[in-house]
């Protein structure tokens, strides 16, 4: 069960990634040095978390 788990955090991780590069193209949203730094972490914390909760 644990990999099933692990596979739907990847899953929606790879959802929030294209939801971000779809408000770029789509919106025109700038992305500024400060707001690419914020989402890299928001991501890499999911990122983390995910394999902390898919190790226990």
């Amino acid at each position: 069960m644990g990999r099933r788990t692990f596979a739907r955090q990847l899953l929606l991780l790879g959802t929030r990634v294209a939801v971000i590069l779809i408000s770029l193209v789509v919106f025109r949203n700038p992305l500024t040095p400060a707001g690419a730094l914020g989402s890299a972490v928001a991501i890499g914390g999911v990122f983390l978390y995910s394999l902390a909760k898919a190790r226990c």
